[in-house]
């Protein structure tokens, strides 16, 4: 008798998460094993610090609305492990996870030294689920870094993504942004064409040297080509328009940098606007950055015939616009619940984008906004916790603990709590406590809330995983049955 979802769980989690990693020429043996699932669709790969999550849901909704047969691989998950590998947008169901996973382990037995590790192991299992169910385009999202990840050993690439960089991962990515932004440009590949931001600058210009040296087009964002607006319904009003002619030329795609410098002269795309579901700000710079990916994967109009090869002829801009406006990426300010929000903010960059989209979602007279906070000690949780006490914008503030094992202690939430005391807030000084349970104390902050209050919840995805997981228990998430208690 085979294995259950839950053994097969329990046999992943034994795995080694961070310790050396497979060479990519092993990690490719072991895809070989299995036949080369790779080799058998199409790959957008993104990396990046922060978005590359909502970039990936982004592009997978856009191809779905344009009738590609989708995959999308990412990482970490919040509730379920199953949450990583979808087609379609329909995870993969357990008894098809326990075989994959049966499967991969008969395969890659004497490949290298070791078995895979947790995440290597997850992604030849996605892989290979992904090529049985006929996915004709995989979006697949780095683990950490992207040079020596996993998902980096694939063969072929339509394009690759990177969204912003910034200080994370230091341990094993680098301490200075430049460094990071190098590691990320490992997915980049010879003449296959990259998106990025124009920002910070030491990030696009280790990019940018690495495009360079692969003759890959780059296409740098800046500001000016996208803007999001809050609207009153808490959804994002946003528009594109990109400085420079997106089209195909002969089969060539063109640089920015080549492009010419005159505004005069300079072709802009013409702008596409969506409704973006969603009342984080955030998002449309990730919103930019999956539309000029998509507009890059277009069928150009002066193509010649057989010069287009790796492009998606049926993505369109009507697709472009649908798919945006019917993304959802949890946990990123997520109303799981009228005035409640969950936002998987884990760094210092996180924060900011928080703290920002939070500013903007409007306050009823006499309201306060309440925030539940907790965070891993790799993360710089001082300096978050810093930025949180001086934004002002909370009443009372919450620290608990995580489930997690590389949640931080109690010793370091109360020294996180003194952290947020001594910063020089804006305003009135906020009410702090520290206590024991993740759920309990969210829920206490909705209970005790008054009809004005705002509550939120940021600083891990282990800390949103959890509350999602106690909201669905209690049968309290959005289009679930409510609860008259909250």
């Amino acid at each position: 008798m085979g294995m259950t979802y839950r053994e097969a769980e329990q046999y992943l989690n034994g795995l080694p998460r961070f310790t050396a990693k497979h060479s990519l020429a092993d990690t490719q043996r072991c895809l070989d094993a299995l036949g080369a699932p790779d080799r058998r669709m199409r790959i957008l790969h993104v990396a990046g610090t922060n978005g590359k999550g909502s970039v990936c849901c982004y592009l997978s909704s856009i191809l779905r609305c344009a009738g590609y047969r989708t995959a999308l691989f990412t990482s970490p998950h919040l509730v379920s492990t199953r949450e990583r590998m979808a087609v379609d947008g329909e995870w993969i169901p357990e008894d098809e996870f326990v075989r994959k996973l049966e499967q991969v382990r008969a395969a890659v037995q004497g490949i290298g030294e070791e078995l895979p590790t947790y995440f290597e192991f997850l992604f030849l299992m996605a892989m290979l689920w992904f090529a049985e169910q006929g996915a004709e385009i995989a979006v697949l999202e780095t683990g950490l870094g992207g040079r020596l990840d996993a998902t980096n050993a694939v063969r072929k690439k339509e394009l690759a993504v990177i969204t912003r960089i910034g200080l994370d991962h230091m341990q094993y990515l680098g301490n200075t942004v430049a460094a990071i932004a190098g590691e990320k440009a490992g997915i980049l590949r010879p003449a296959v064409p990259a998106v990025c931001l124009a920002e910070p600058e030491e990030a696009r210009a280790a990019i940018a040297g690495r495009a360079e040296e692969l003759s890959a087009p780059l296409f740098s964002l800046r500001k000016e080509d996208w803007q999001g607006r809050s609207l009153p319904d808490r959804r994002i009003d946003f528009s594109f328009c990109y400085r420079y002619d997106l089209r195909c030329s002969g089969g060539k795609l063109p640089c920015p940098e080549e492009s010419p410098a005159s505004p005069g002269q300079a072709l802009r795309a013409p702008a596409l606007s969506a409704v973006l579901p969603t009342a984080a700000l955030y998002q449309a710079e990730n919103a930019a950055l999956a539309v000029c990916a998509a507009l890059l994967l277009m069928k150009r109009e002066d193509s010649a015939a057989g010069s287009a090869a790796g492009l998606l002829p049926a993505v369109s801009r009507e697709a472009i616009r649908a798919g945006l406006m019917c993304a959802h990426w949890p946990a990123r300010m997520d109303e799981v619940l009228p005035g409640v929000f969950i936002d998987g903010g884990h760094n210092e960059d996180g924060i900011r984008a928080f703290l920002e989209s939070a500013a903007a979602i409007p306050l009823s007279s006499g309201g306060e906004r309440r925030l539940l906070f907790s965070a891993v000690r790799d993360k710089q949780y001082e300096s978050m916790a810093r930025r949180i006490a001086v934004s002002g914008l909370f009443r009372k503030i919450v620290l608990v603990p995580l489930e997690s094992e590389r949640g931080i202690s109690g010793e370091e939430l109360r020294a996180a709590a003194a952290t947020m005391r001594a910063a020089p807030g804006n305003g009135e000084a906020p009410e702090l406590s520290v206590e024991s349970a993740a759920n309990q104390a969210f829920f206490g902050l909705i209970r005790s809330r008054s009809a004005a209050d705002q509550v939120y919840a940021a600083g891990s995805l282990y800390l949103a995983g959890e509350l999602l997981e106690g909201l669905s228990r209690a049968g309290l998430l959005t289009g679930e049955k409510q609860n008259d208690q909250f």
